[in-house]
């Protein structure tokens, strides 16, 4: 009954994040943020390769020093504070009240918030992962596909469950999104 419960109640939170406008703006923002960047240092690197020449010419482009830094920042800045007031907004809305008449232990809340939290930001990420690599290929031709990968699943796949996670459960107790949203964003400024 328990994990039942738990995929519920992330089943519930996935929808609710993508329902809310801010996920899909951060998502949007992140693949124009990374197009962009994409583009200044792609055509800077297109010149200063054609200028000075390669070590290898044979040799494909390792594209991870252009994307780990402005994805981190978002991750860090962005979604902590945003994932931080999940909880109190379910008090604001009044979902708190309803959840609170239904046989469902805190735990079980918690780790289904948690859960489904940690869905919708890999599928948000995992667009970005494919729109920014696509656009990435065409750019410079192709590129070295495993640090690129490598990068998501060791670097930023991980990140997902520790700065905005621990945003979320370490402002669950309070009253309000602006009280969760300043220790989200107090964590973002320790991290």
């Amino acid at each position: 009954m328990q994990i039942a419960q738990i995929l519920g109640m992330a089943a519930y939170e996935f929808r609710m994040h993508w329902r809310r406008r801010t996920l899909q703006v951060a998502t949007l923002s992140l693949i124009g943020l990374n197009i962009v960047i994409l583009l200044v240092l792609g055509n800077a690197t297109k010149d200063y390769l054609a200028q000075f020449g390669t070590l290898d010419p044979n040799g494909l482009q390792n594209i991870v020093p252009y994307f780990w830094i402005p994805i981190y920042f978002v991750i860090l800045v962005l979604y902590g504070p945003m994932m931080a007031e999940v909880i109190p907004l379910d008090n604001n809305i009044g979902v708190r009240e309803l959840l609170e008449s239904l046989p469902l232990k805190h735990e079980t809340y918690l780790a289904g918030k948690l859960l489904g939290m940690v869905a919708a930001l890999l599928s948000g990420l995992v667009i970005v992962a494919l729109v920014v690599g696509a656009v990435a290929w065409v750019v410079f031709d192709g590129y070295q596909i495993v640090p690129y990968v490598q990068m998501w699943l060791v670097g930023v796949f991980p990140l997902i469950l520790l700065n905005p996670g621990l945003s979320m459960l370490l402002a669950a107790g309070q009253p309000t999104r602006r009280r969760a949203a300043a220790i989200g964003g107090g964590l973002a400024v320790v991290c």
